[in-house]
């Protein structure tokens, strides 16, 4: 999620003020803050949306890994499409680090650097 780390990605059209139309249930996937809120979305990755104005959430960044070259041959009916990324965990954030899981390559640990980063990095 711009801009987490050096993994990284930008991402448009999928926002509900974009216009998108595959956007996640909030209340089993995300974690929010005052402005900001965190959520993953199977295939969608981790993705920060900027909450401020309530009236126009906004994408603030997005995060999908690379998929590990042995997971393209799983149970093909677990990801139909060519993005072999699964997070459906709930993240957690504790310490200022956010901890999502993708039930086909691992545990992974962020960072958040965006817009409303004090508000992350205060979660204990």
């Amino acid at each position: 999620m711009p801009p987490v780390d050096e993994h990284a990605h930008t991402c448009g059209g999928t926002s509900p003020s974009a216009g998108g139309t595959n956007w996640p249930s909030w209340r089993e996937t995300s974690w929010s803050f005052r402005d900001l809120a965190l959520t993953a979305w199977h295939s969608g990755g981790l993705q920060a949306i900027d909450i401020a104005d309530p009236r126009r959430p906004a994408q603030a960044g997005w995060y999908s890994p690379t998929p590990l070259p042995s997971v393209a041959i799983e149970d093909p009916a677990l990801n139909r499409g060519p993005n072999k990324v699964t997070m459906w965990s709930f993240p957690i954030v504790r310490n200022g680090l956010i901890y999502v899981v993708d039930i086909r390559n691992g545990l992974y640990v962020l960072s958040y650097t965006g817009r409303h980063t004090k508000q992350v990095r205060a979660t204990h």
